[in-house]
């Protein structure tokens, strides 16, 4: 139980230095911060995922979106047009680390 209480309190202290780096990153904009809290429950996300959880039109959560892909925080999954799967490669591996 120790050892287990141990890794988890490894992984979130990784989570959290990951957090502070990439609202760093994204100093200024709001919209893409509060992004980054989502990632944090989920690394993956579609705009639409966004726009429901910042409470934002399309247009508005895609540029937060595109933000975090420009900043290296987010990357595209495949070449879909639409319905795009963003994912944050670096919070996932964290998440799986066993």
């Amino acid at each position: 139980m120790e050892r287990i209480s141990r890794k988890a309190a490894a992984q979130s202290s990784r989570l959290l230095d990951i957090h502070e780096r990439y609202r760093e990153k994204v100093k200024g904009k709001p919209r893409a911060a509060a992004l980054l809290d989502e990632l944090l429950k989920n690394p993956y996300v579609v705009v639409a995922r966004a726009q429901k959880a910042l409470g934002v039109s399309n247009p508005t959560a895609r540029k937060a979106v595109e933000l975090l892909v420009e900043r290296g925080i987010l990357e595209p999954l495949g070449s879909r047009r639409w319905g795009k799967v963003y994912l944050s490669k670096e919070i996932l591996e964290v998440i799986e680390q066993k």
